[in-house]
């Protein structure tokens, strides 16, 4: 059985505008090919905003096949928030996440049609789960559908039912079904113990090398989260440790 490699990299989009438009460019494209029209985080408003990270997957050969960001809420709006600004209950459980300990929305997710059944989307989301609390967020917010919440509950997201509707809004149009779901990326307790072990290492070390198997084979998923930000960051909270020790 072949072995296929990928890298996930991670990119802060306003000092990278040749990656976000790229970025943008490919995700558009593969809304298109899927008749999606309407979905706030089409806009490419995101580009130019401090607060949105890139999760980057390429494949052997560098290419860009794959793609999530993390927006977020810290004055601007995150994408959910304009689709659903008609209910004021997301909006007020939204801000009281952001007053707590940070939160950010999990959109823009993508991947090329040649490699969605390589289980991709899952490592995208396990490198935005651990990157998030070292830029500063503790809760993510996100939308996930018939076809994605089995991901998404396997890696500790939960449908919001303290909301309207009980957290079902049909999203970008009539013709899908979705759910609001929120993660704590510090408490994953129900994590699968392979899983866990990876955001853990990622998170304590910003470069990790996964297996990951699916329906089209096994997958090397390498994994670099270094970013001079987030290494400035982290020597603080060493040094921070080291002083309270």
């Amino acid at each position: 059985m072949e072995l296929r490699s990928f890298s996930i990299s991670l990119f802060q989009a306003i000092e990278h505008p040749l990656v976000a438009n790229s970025f943008f460019k490919k995700h558009v494209k593969v809304l298109e090919s899927f008749g999606v029209e309407g979905v706030s985080s089409m806009s490419n408003d995101w580009q130019f905003k401090p607060t949105v990270w890139l999760f980057v997957m390429k494949n052997e050969v560098g290419e860009m096949i794959g793609g999530v960001r993390l927006d977020i809420k810290s004055g601007f709006s995150m994408p959910l928030e304009v689709a659903l600004q008609d209910y004021p209950m997301v909006t007020s459980k939204v801000e009281c996440l952001a007053l707590a300990d940070g939160v950010a929305e999990l959109c823009g997710l993508w991947i090329e049609k040649d490699y969605r059944r390589a289980n991709l989307a899952n490592a995208l989301m396990k490198a935005a789960i651990a990157t998030a609390p070292n830029i500063g967020v503790k809760y993510i917010l996100g939308f996930a559908n018939e076809y994605s919440y089995k991901t998404t509950e396997k890696l500790g997201f939960r449908k919001i039912e303290s909301v309207e509707n009980e957290g079902v809004f049909y999203y970008p149009d009539d013709r899908y079904r979705s759910l609001l779901i929120e993660l704590d990326s510090t408490a994953l307790y129900t994590l699968e113990e392979k899983d866990l072990q990876t955001i853990v290492e990622i998170r304590e070390d910003l470069l990790c090398v996964s297996v990951e198997n699916s329906q089209d084979g096994v997958s090397m998923v390498h994994y670099n989260m270094s970013t001079e930000s987030i290494r400035i960051m982290k020597m603080a909270e060493t040094v921070k440790a080291r002083l309270a020790a």
